[in-house]
């Protein structure tokens, strides 16, 4: 008995040798692994179902994977970074065609000019006898935008220089140019300042130059408004005033002499206020009440009139921004004019003044405007002129570079104390045909019909036009 238990002492002893052994080999085999990153630590599973109530604390057993290890590479050896994604693909202009301007400074400058011939079948708007010509008609154009932050301001000139072949009399130059400063004095008021001049011109055509005048009468309007707008929560309220100055060109008369247009000069300041209530900022209802009187140069015209009058105005209507398809203004408007001479009947006139846009798609636009208002005349017998207006204007775009539009326009003079009224039809259609963001080729139509009051006076006119637009 004591010679079995003493050999399996021996045994024992050998088995445990062993197993310290192995196991002082296995651990020696660890420590290299976590030292060359072929093994890293374990998870605390018990730690780790502790923290996690949800976690299942049944350990999975350890399979036997005898597949290759993936070979990782040294802390100190270098690794290639990944490449960065490829750029995003440069999107389409919302318009290729449309022109970019001119940078300088804090301002862009956009240039542009047409040259056209023309050919009409009446040069001179005559009854009859009708008059073919052709002519060559320049059209230069500027416009300024600033690039501001806060404020901003905004100019624009034109004009028109139309020579023609035969009728060299009745060559034409007109010109407009306006602009505009708004300074915004804080966040719920604002002032813009607004000075415009014209330069336009009147036909014998009509009744205010005498029909024995050579080429057209000249006009000119220089005006200065300041507008001052401030917000009360939901009412908007403006105060406007301003200045207009209006003065004549003397006309050349056939076989001498001129017509001296001295007494039709006057001067008209103007205040105005003007009440809205924000119902949303897509709607906005108004009124708006004026004070306009009118002082001449001359105390007495060349019929011994006194044509200083007193002028006042009130409006109620609506400014709406419904959505991108509708915008626009449309008022309702009195005027009353009291003329200093007895003699000269007061004039009382109701009258739309409307701009309405409707784009029905992204390629159509349709725009209905009206006006109302009255001018001053010289002739015996007449105390002024009750104007109104309207048009009716289409834009088609057909192609990316090829717009097209119909216009469709009407005048009616009411002279005051006589019924020798003048309407005016016209209608238009034309196209604009982009070659390349810089030109243009356009061409227009024009019908024209006048209809005059005074007998033997009204006229057709067809006028075509054809050339180039040149812009940047």
């Amino acid at each position: 008995m004591s010679n079995a238990l003493q050999t399996g002492k021996f045994a024992l002893t050998g088995i445990i040798m062993l197993l310290s052994s192995a196991t002082d080999t296995w651990a020696q085999q660890v420590q290299n692994d976590q030292q060359t990153g072929l093994l890293r630590p374990a998870l605390d599973v018990d730690n780790a179902n502790q923290n996690n109530p949800q976690t299942v604390a049944t350990r999975a057993p350890v399979q036997q994977n005898n597949a290759p290890q993936p070979i990782r590479l040294q802390s100190n050896q270098p690794q290639s970074l990944p490449l960065p994604p490829p750029p995003p693909p440069p999107q389409p202009e919302a318009d290729p065609f449309q022109p970019i301007g001119i940078q300088a400074g804090s301002f862009r400058l956009f240039p542009v000019l047409e040259i056209t011939s023309n050919f009409t079948d009446n040069v001179r708007t005559d009854p009859g006898g009708k008059l073919k010509d052709v002519g060559l008609r320049l059209a230069p154009s500027l416009r300024l935008q600033s690039d501001w932050v806060r404020h901003s301001l905004n100019f624009n000139a034109s004009s028109q220089h139309v020579f023609y072949a035969k009728a060299k009399e009745i060559n034409s130059n007109t010109f407009t140019a306006s602009s505009a400063l708004q300074l915004d004095i804080r966040h719920d008021t604002n002032l813009v300042n607004t000075t415009t001049y014209q330069l336009s011109e009147t036909s014998s055509a009509s009744s205010e130059v005498p029909g024995t005048a050579i080429g057209n009468r000249n006009d000119h309007e220089l005006s200065f408004t300041s507008a001052l707008t401030h917000r009360f929560t939901r009412v908007v309220a403006t105060l406007t005033g301003g200045i207009d100055w209006l003065f004549f060109d003397d006309v050349k008369l056939t076989g001498g002499g001129r017509e001296n247009n001295d007494d039709r000069e006057y001067i008209e300041p103007s205040a105005r206020l003007r009440l809205g209530y924000e119902i949303s900022p897509a709607i906005i209802p108004f009124t708006e009440v004026g004070y306009t009187p009118r002082i001449h140069k001359k105390t007495l015209d060349r019929n011994g009139l006194a044509r200083d009058s007193q002028g006042l105005t009130a409006s109620a209507g609506v400014g709406f921004n419904l959505s991108p398809i509708w915008d626009g203004e449309v008022a309702l408007v009195f005027e009353h004019r009291d003329f200093k001479d007895s003699s000269l009947n007061n004039i009382n006139a109701l009258g739309l003044n409307a701009s309405i846009n409707w784009r029905p798609t992204e390629l159509t636009t349709l725009t209905f405007a009206s006006t109302s208002s009255i001018d001053e005349s010289t002739t015996a017998g007449i105390s002024g002129i009750r104007n109104f207006g309207l048009a009716f204007d289409i834009t088609h775009r057909f192609r990316e570079n090829l717009t097209g539009t119909l216009d469709f326009g009407f005048v009616y003079n009411d002279f005051i104390g006589t019924g020798n009224d003048d309407k005016y039809y016209t209608v238009q259609a034309g196209f604009a045909y982009a070659i390349r963001r810089e030109l243009e080729w356009i061409a227009n139509y024009q019908f024209t019909h006048f209809q005059s009051g005074t007998a033997g006076s009204s006229y057709t006119e067809n006028r075509i036009s054809t050339g180039v637009r040149f812009r940047l």
